[in-house]
């Protein structure tokens, strides 16, 4: 638990402030400055690491003075869009329809790592799975989101949708309409009405949504933040982005089926570069711990060439990544390969940056080098072996460019027209220069 709320309490600080160690955010600074943050509605247990971080002092410390605030229902994104406050808690379901009406926020971090939503029912209507819905009153927000969701569920398990009595759900609880029959099932954050239906000893079953699609463990919440706001502290903060690390697990846990070019979807690596701060693995997502969220050996390699040898982002590199670890939840090392792309990364990776996106299982990039330096080329595969034609320059013409890795024995040598097919192995990443 206390892993849990350290890290809740590093990512919380990590968006309200500046970067570590900036003079401005010292703990002398007795001059505090005042930051609104608006929960999602009423207090709750997802907001405890809030609390905890305010009463240890620890946003004192960095010179804020947190103004937790609740916020009446479903205001909450309202009130950061109209710069009410900077930050407050939302949910990234319900946050996409508002981005696609171009509303000015941003999701910067996540308070908890995984989706802890779910469906919650008496015990007596014996809903155990989403097919169990058919023929139940469901109590809705009427949330296109949220219908979608359940639709997809339910079909994925060979029910049929349209026989669900879609119920609206107006009270402020969802756990008061179903003790008194008004639905039979409805959707809840647990750490909100599946504590208040504990609270009133009711007998219930819960399921989360993504113990039944993989694709459904979403961060939620999240804490947004007001998109003037970042703009006019002009981003002077960095963020983790487990976001990117989570793409990267579930590249390794997916193999041929991870579509590539999706990669950086949705990362800050994508959408603020300048603030992430990438990583593959770290102590809190390695084997044995609570947010145990390791990505598969056989793609590491890929995954750090994707955060070193790229323009985005301030790559960090896993203790337990470079020396391995021993013991119960031993990991191997990768230190031969790490030593490589971070040689790789100190002299050659600079300059103008090109991506072949472009195949769902094998994607690369090139980048231009420093001052009219040589370039490299790099090519990932999550398939079989394959290649990707990419320009690295008609200087190079002729040029005979190596894997640096050394994953593949092949020699590609560059056309008059600057052009190269650089191949790659089953599964595996090569990083091509010249030879």
């Amino acid at each position: 638990m206390k892993k849990i709320l350290i890290s809740i309490f590093s990512i919380i600080i990590a968006v309200t402030l500046t970067a570590c160690g900036s003079a401005n955010n010292s703990s002398n600074n007795k001059d505090l400055k005042k930051v609104d943050f608006v929960l999602d509605w009423a207090v709750n247990t997802n907001h405890t690491g809030l609390f905890v971080a305010k009463e240890k002092g620890y946003f004192a410390e960095e010179g804020i003075d947190l103004d937790i605030k609740p916020a009446p229902e479903d205001s909450t994104s309202d009130l950061v869009i109209n710069n009410k406050a900077p930050f407050g808690i939302y949910y990234q379901d319900t946050m996409a329809s508002k981005l696609s009406k171009g509303a000015g926020i941003t999701a910067v971090a996540a308070i908890i790592e995984h989706n802890t939503s779910g469906i919650i029912s008496p015990k007596k209507n014996n809903i155990t799975d989403p097919k169990a819905l058919e023929g139940k009153k469901y109590g809705t927000w009427n949330d296109p989101v949220e219908l979608a969701m359940i639709r997809s569920l339910v079909e994925k398990q060979g029910g049929d949708y349209n026989k669900i009595e879609l119920v609206p759900n107006s009270d402020s609880n969802s756990i008061t309409p179903l003790e008194n029959g008004v639905f039979d099932a409805a959707w809840i954050y647990y750490a909100w009405d599946g504590k208040l239906a504990e609270s009133m000893n009711l007998e219930t079953n819960f399921f989360y949504l993504k113990d039944f699609d993989k694709k459904l463990d979403y961060y939620s919440p999240v804490i947004i933040a007001n998109n003037d706001y970042l703009k006019n502290i002009e981003y002077r903060f960095d963020l983790v982005d487990v976001k990117l690390h989570h793409n990267f697990f579930d590249a390794s846990i997916a193999g041929a089926d991870f579509d590539l070019r999706t990669i950086f979807d949705q990362t800050l690596a994508k959408n603020h570069p300048e603030s992430a701060v990438t990583f593959v693995d770290n102590h809190d997502t390695q084997r044995g711990q609570a947010l145990e969220s390791t990505v598969e050996e056989w793609f590491k390699p890929a995954a750090y060439a994707l955060i070193l040898l790229r323009d985005e982002g301030l790559p960090c590199v896993f203790y337990g990544d470079y020396y391995g670890i021993s013991g119960e939840f031993a990991q191997e090392s990768f230190q031969e390969v790490l030593d490589k792309l971070l040689d790789v990364r100190l002299n050659l990776a600079y300059g103008e940056q090109t991506d072949y996106f472009d195949d769902p299982n094998c994607i690369g990039w090139t980048r231009q080098g420093k001052d009219g330096g040589q370039p490299i080329a790099v090519v990932v595969s999550n398939d079989q072996a394959s290649s990707k034609r990419m320009l690295v320059g008609s200087e190079w013409a002729g040029k005979e460019f190596s894997d640096y890795l050394g994953k593949s024995s092949q020699i590609v040598t560059i056309d008059e027209e600057g052009w190269g097919e650089f191949p790659v192995e089953e599964k595996s990443v090569s990083v091509w220069s010249v030879k």
